[in-house]
């Protein structure tokens, strides 16, 4: 979901997701990277009419919005650009994710922009450590399980180019789902 594409892209992200909610009543955490996705997911109002959903709008409001969902009944989503990592989601409280971006570094950044002029693994291997901790919220043990959907047509660039930059059981994990997102 490149920024030049992003508000054509938003609307099949969209769409995708209020076809899955319609057939799945579950808890479902949605990992946006940014507010400005976050907000555009959550002005569509009917992606979920039969979901609680869950949102912070800063830092402070992250901790309560977690447990609130974690306390809720299904079909419960939570929406937050601010989740991929310190969270723990065991059990039942989560099985299915949507990562609707790669979590690539800003290159608005002015550190990151000149590391990555410096070392592009670096930068390479840093976007793919944030997607596999975000992958890893809802999966906790060897007994656990869960989906993940990565809706970003970037991750299969990512995946051919940078292959040996993931572990290989994530690699080994990878199921396609050819869907028109």
């Amino acid at each position: 979901m490149s920024y030049a594409y992003w508000e054509n892209t938003i609307e099949k992200v969209v769409s995708f997701m209020t076809d899955y909610c319609k057939e799945h009543k579950e808890k479902i955490l949605v990992h946006c990277v940014n507010y400005r996705t976050a907000g555009a997911l959550l002005m569509s109002a009917a992606i979920a009419p039969d979901y609680s959903i869950y949102f912070h709008e800063t830092a402070e409001e992250r901790a309560p919005s977690l447990e609130k969902f974690k306390e809720a009944n299904a079909p419960a989503m939570l929406v937050s650009p601010s989740m991929e990592t310190g969270i723990d989601l065991p059990g039942d409280l989560c099985h299915t994710q949507f990562i609707l971006k790669v979590p690539y570094l800003s290159l608005g950044d002015k550190q990151v922009k000149e590391r990555l002029a410096i070392d592009r693994d670096w930068y390479i291997s840093s976007t793919i450590n944030r997607l596999v901790q975000a992958s890893g919220r809802i999966v906790r043990s060897e007994t656990d399980y869960g989906k993940t959907y990565i809706l970003d047509q970037c991750f299969a660039d990512l995946v051919r180019y940078y292959r040996e930059f993931f572990p290989s059981w994530f690699i080994e994990a990878i199921a396609v789902e050819r869907r028109s997102v």
